[in-house]
Parts: structure tokens; C-alpha cells; sequence
């Protein structure tokens, strides 16, 4: 978050969004009860949300305000879902994840709510990591 200085991770073990200051300070946790097994994270500090992927009962894609504990909401949930990366164009406001189970990369407009696919990929080939540059 280099608007507010901010450094934010996920805690798998401890089903956590962690965040704290670039040099270590005032650690705290964004969210600490109702996600099982978060992933990837990426934050757009211009809106003030984070956005993350969870792998546990409920897999899923979620949004959360940078300012209040324990509040999310989803933004796509499967049960047959892994949604690995994460990437956000800023500029066009669309979030991008891979989805590990599906071999897939998605893409959500934050601006329509519209969700597709971009990507298929074969069968084990599990797309993890992503990211956008202009």
C-alpha cells in the first residue's frame, strides 16, 4: 500500500490478513475470523480495499475495506474453485485471478461487476502467479 504505507499478507495457518507498517510497526490484523485458508492478496489503496483469494470451505474471491476488521464480501465463489494469483490493472479497474482446479485466469471488472473468462489452459498446467504491466 504505498499510499498509506502499508504492507499487507495473508496468514494461511492462522486463517489472517495481517498488515503493518513498511518498517515493521503497528502490526495488526485487517481479518481475523470467518475466511478459511487465504491466499493471494492485492491491494488498490486508491478505493481503500484489499482483495484476496481463499482456499478452505468456501474458495473463493473477496473484497475487503483497508479501514474495518472482519468486513469482506465475495466477489466469485466455486466449490470446485482454486483461485490462486492475483493481479489488478489499475487503470482499467479489472481484477485478474488464475484459478488452480479450473485452469483458468479470470478476469472481474470492478466497474461493471462482470465476470469472464480469459483463459483456458490444460488440464494440470495449475496457473499460480500473476501480474499486469502497462
Amino acid at each position: 500500500d504505498w499510499m498509506g504505507g502499508n504492507l499487507y499478507w495473508t496468514v494461511s495457518g492462522r486463517n489472517r490478513i495481517d498488515f503493518a507498517k513498511l518498517d515493521g510497526t503497528m502490526r495488526s490484523s485487517l481479518i481475523y475470523e470467518g475466511i478459511d485458508v487465504p491466499r493471494a492478496l492485492v491491494v488498490y489503496p486508491a478505493d481503500g480495499l484489499v482483495f484476496f483469494t481463499t482456499w478452505g470451505s468456501k474458495p473463493g474471491v473477496y473484497v475487503a475495506p483497508m479501514t474495518t476488521q472482519n468486513s469482506f464480501k465475495e466477489l466469485s465463489t466455486s466449490a470446485t474453485s482454486k483461485p490462486a494469483g492475483l493481479a489488478l490493472d489499475y487503470d482499467k479497474e479489472v481484477l485478474y485471478w488464475s484459478d488452480a482446479n479450473l485452469n483458468a485466469i479470470f478476469a472481474f471488472d470492478l466497474t461493471t461487476l462482470a465476470k469472464r473468462r480469459l483463459l483456458a489452459a490444460k488440464a494440470g498446467s495449475f496457473p499460480f502467479g500473476l501480474t499486469t504491466h502497462d
